[in-house]
């Protein structure tokens, strides 16, 4: 993820490849090879979209900032202590508990 985030800053792009060490972009400009699969994303995050009205939480998130997820009119933001589930009718539902949650309006 350091790779593709350095190489968004410097050069605005996804690259097909990455170098291990230098984290430079190797290969085709803009790849969507490039970027980490969505879905192992989302569960290394603990967060699985159900529906637009249900999502499962489990864990904390391991990344250094807060991550933002739209789908639907659904939000979660998934912080580093805090996550806030935000359904396209306005409620809004904030947990800290890493313990697997099921949250639904």
């Amino acid at each position: 993820m350091n790779a593709v985030i350095q190489n968004l800053k410097q050069n605005r792009a996804f690259y097909a490849r990455y170098h291990a060490e230098k984290g430079s972009g190797l290969g085709e400009r803009n790849a969507l090879t490039g970027l980490a699969p969505v879905g192992l994303f989302m569960k290394v995050l603990g967060v699985e979209i159900v529906s637009n009205t249900c999502v499962k939480l489990e864990g904390e998130n391991p990344f250094p900032w807060d991550v933002t997820i739209n789908y639907k009119g659904l939000k979660v933001i998934r912080g580093q202590q805090k996550t806030e589930v935000v359904f396209a009718n306005g409620k809004s539902v904030a947990t800290t508990d890493p313990k697997p949650l099921l949250i639904t309006i």
